[in-house]
């Protein structure tokens, strides 16, 4: 007999089995598939607490003096409550929550895009402008798996957010807010 039939002969069986047990394993292992929403709808969003942590830093890091306890009327029934002023001009930003929607129906609608979206104060408070950031832009996947297929971490979120406040601080800027 040819060696290299032989050593075929002896290799199938083996790899017969090898290939049943990776088989076996990979069943075992997998046990109801993970749900996976799509990417406009992530897992989870960055919470308020942890959103305005970050907003926070990085005004901290453009050296913006911020502070909370501003109102201002947007048009509803009661005033605002802006989570941070910036310095001591009409610049505000707030990050919309869902129940923020449903306690205030003067906030608008999300945009449908990434653009910023900035509302303008209403009647005394006309001068006013408030970044506001909605929640569900700041989306990310939780799961590592499904980060490393290309969907968004935490940290991208962040990082996002982090840019949209810049972008804000500079538009603020260019007006002579700060």
């Amino acid at each position: 007999m040819n060696p290299r039939m032989k050593q075929l002969r002896t290799r199938r069986p083996l790899a017969r089995l090898v290939s049943a047990l990776s088989a076996l394993l990979l069943v075992a292992s997998c046990g109801a598939p993970a749900v996976r929403r799509s990417a406009d709808e992530p897992a989870e969003d960055l919470g308020e607490t942890r959103a305005l942590e970050v907003i926070t830093a990085t005004l901290n890091g453009l050296d913006v003096r911020s502070s909370t306890g501003w109102e201002v009327d947007i048009g509803g029934e009661e005033r605002l409550r802006v989570d941070l002023h910036l310095g001591n001009g009409d610049f505000g930003i707030e990050y919309v929550t869902g129940q923020d929607r449903a306690d205030d129906a003067a906030l608008p609608p999300p945009p449908r895009t990434r653009e910023l979206q900035i509302l303008p104060g209403n009647g005394d408070d006309a001068r006013a402008q408030l970044l506001l950031l909605d929640e569900r832009s700041y989306g990310f996947d939780p799961h590592v798996e499904h980060v490393q297929e290309g969907q968004t971490s935490a940290r991208d979120a962040e990082g996002r957010l982090a840019r949209d406040v810049t972008d804000f601080v500079q538009y603020v800027r260019g007006q002579g807010g700060l």
